[in-house]
């Protein structure tokens, strides 16, 4: 019995490191497909709504949100997460998969500063200290403060996808906490490709065969079975415990952009990185009072 016990906790903890090995594959894409940063979130867009509008049919999830307000939130929330998307692919086209990966993931430290103002709480000092200790690291990412430079751009858009997500993070959160996340996850997807549809004439584009097949791994493979096993890692681990495993996400990330694009990170990254992922395992060890642990980087 015990030995069954071990193997099912193997099991569930194998799928846990699959999702998060799934979700760090997802910015090599940016690079992969030879298009515009939007075009490429609206392709994923469409291609995932329709994918988890059929996982929703097959397992009879409601649609339905709410009342009339509920749909003006999920606007809110689904141009925040298109936002998002479009400036963490636009930052790894500018400034590489690993200063990317590095400055979206200061989105929980992000969290502890917007929240308070956003829920009327009081600040922790500890949070604070933290955030000057991340933004520390930041500096370190930055090759220098010219913005004729593309990987200086691409730092500063980077972290600007970590705000727009920490605020798509808490509002989703504030305004969708008895909604099932699939169907919340779905509304957003509407409301990007929405978005994105005027600016994402993809016939006005030279668009391969790879980008195509590229786009549907992305979309239907990697985001969906990769955010599928996220949920179940939810489902069968304490957040903390998804949240620490979490954070070889962008390490994961940077190793196999050196392995499949060529792209090595410098010492200056690498020292950056390490304080960043650092200081983001403080904050998930020792949380605030009443405050969601932020799980996952979503990508």
């Amino acid at each position: 019995m015990a030995r069954l016990s071990s193997e099912k906790n193997i099991k569930k903890m194998l799928e846990l490191n699959v999702a998060i090995l799934f979700l760090s594959i997802i910015p090599l894409f940016a690079r992969l497909i030879h298009l515009p940063a939007h075009v490429i979130i609206f392709g994923r867009a469409v291609i995932s709504g329709i994918t988890l509008l059929a996982f929703m049919s097959l397992f009879k999830i409601p649609l339905k949100l709410g009342n009339r307000k509920a749909y003006l939130k999920i606007f809110i929330t689904g141009a925040l997460l298109c936002v998002h998307w479009v400036t963490y692919f636009l930052s790894v086209q500018l400034a590489g998969v690993a200063i990317a990966s590095l400055t979206l993931f200061t989105f929980p430290i992000i969290v502890t500063i917007l929240e308070p103002i956003i829920t009327k709480s009081s600040f922790r000092r500890l949070d604070l200290l933290l955030a000057v200790i991340v933004f520390a690291g930041i500096y370190m990412l930055v090759p220098d403060f010219d913005f004729k430079n593309e990987m200086t751009i691409g730092t500063v858009v980077g972290l600007s996808s970590a705000v727009f997500y920490a605020f798509r993070n808490i509002l989703s959160k504030k305004y969708f906490s008895n909604t099932s996340g699939v169907t919340v996850m779905f509304y957003q997807l509407c409301v990007t490709s929405a978005i994105l549809l005027p600016f994402s004439n993809i016939v006005s584009y030279d668009v391969s065969n790879a980008d195509i097949g590229y786009l549907l791994l992305v979309s239907i493979v990697f985001s969906g079975i990769g955010h599928t096993l996220i949920i179940r890692g939810l489902q069968n681990f304490k957040a903390t415990k998804v949240a620490i495993i979490s954070c070889w996400q962008p390490v994961s990330s940077i190793i196999l952009a050196a392995l499949f694009l060529g792209e090595s990170p410098t010492i200056k990254i690498i020292i950056g990185g390490i304080i960043i992922i650092s200081m983001v395992m403080v904050e998930i060890l020792f949380p605030a009072k009443n405050r969601t642990i932020n799980e996952q980087t979503e990508t």
